[in-house]
């Protein structure tokens, strides 16, 4: 009898030590495919979205301290959207960059758990905590750049869960859980996010400039709106170079002027106009910056991907 209980608690031990020993492997397997795409991701012509996929969605937790809209006051000192909060518990003040794929960050101020060297110039963190009003994100995938960069970005990454707002007559941004959307007027442009596996977060959407119709980037960190030079549908548009450079998430632009203002229309109706160009990677023909959208309130449901334009005023604004 005793032998035979030996025999049943060692054959129940074993079933233990399979299942912890299968557990863990399926733990392994997905942290090497997770570094897999991230790895290729970061190696892709598309950008960032694609490796960050992997560890936003395996990792990133998104809590919103309160069952009402969470609103925090933003800032516009150079035309870009800047807002106060907190990097692991330190005040930090971020770019609100719906432009960017991903969270960025100058190498020098590295303050994740770890960081891995995909590039000569990119390396990836795992950031413990962002913390804007009452919204905080907890495990945040960050690309680390040697580029430096004043602040950080909060690219489009970090809002996958919720419903962004920005409204520039009141100069606050406002976040909602994903299930709660704001009321929407009568008078806003509806305009479907372009679907794209390696962009899937950012704001991309089909807007008519200059009478063709093309794949737009809403960029709250853009002060001025602008077309891609080198894409075919400008070639007779652009002017000359100028001396000065502008800054963005890659580095230094090269700036042209437009021959004329390029008109802008979503859903038919004239929101602005461009009059000025820059080359910048081809995921979008032009972005559309501050310039533009200061003239509405701006919502992007990062989740059901759509963005709504509510005009303040008229909907024929001229883009000044």
């Amino acid at each position: 009898m005793q032998g035979n209980g030996g025999s049943r608690i060692k054959l129940r031990g074993s079933k233990w030590f399979k299942a912890i020993a299968w557990t863990c492997g399926l733990c392994t397997g997905l942290i090497v495919l997770t570094f897999v795409l991230l790895v290729v991701g970061l190696t892709h012509k598309s950008s960032l979205g694609l490796a960050f996929g992997a560890l936003v969605e395996f990792g990133q937790k998104t809590t919103l301290h309160s069952s009402a809209p969470v609103e925090v006051p933003i800032l516009m000192p150079d035309g870009s959207v800047h807002i106060n909060g907190a990097l692991n518990g330190k005040p930090q003040r971020f770019v609100l960059d719906t432009g960017t794929s991903a969270v960025q960050l100058y190498s020098k101020t590295r303050t994740g758990w770890f960081s891995i060297k995909v590039l000569h110039n990119e390396s990836v963190e795992i950031v413990p905590s962002i913390q804007i009003g009452g919204l905080v994100v907890t495990s945040v995938p960050v690309a680390s750049t040697n580029r430096v960069i004043q602040e950080p970005l909060l690219g489009d990454s970090f809002f996958r869960n919720i419903v962004l707002t920005i409204d520039y007559t009141r100069m606050i941004a406002q976040f909602r859980p994903s299930r709660s959307k704001p009321p929407r007027s009568d008078r806003a442009i509806v305009l479907p996010n372009a679907a794209r596996d390696s962009l899937r977060w950012m704001p991309i959407t089909t807007l008519n400039i200059g009478g063709s119709d093309m794949e737009c980037l809403i960029d709250t960190g853009s002060a001025r709106s602008c077309i891609d030079v080198d894409a075919a549908e400008f070639k007779n548009v652009v002017g000359e170079e100028l001396k000065v450079k502008g800054n963005g998430a890659m580095g230094k632009l090269d700036v042209y002027t437009v021959k004329h203002p390029l008109s802008v229309l979503a859903a038919g109706r004239r929101i602005g106009a461009i009059r000025m160009g820059i080359k910048f990677p081809p995921n979008v023909h032009a972005l559309i910056g501050n310039d533009i959208l200061k003239n509405f309130r701006v919502t992007i449901d990062y989740p059901n991907g759509i963005t709504d334009l509510e005009p303040y005023g008229k909907v024929d604004v001229t883009g000044h």
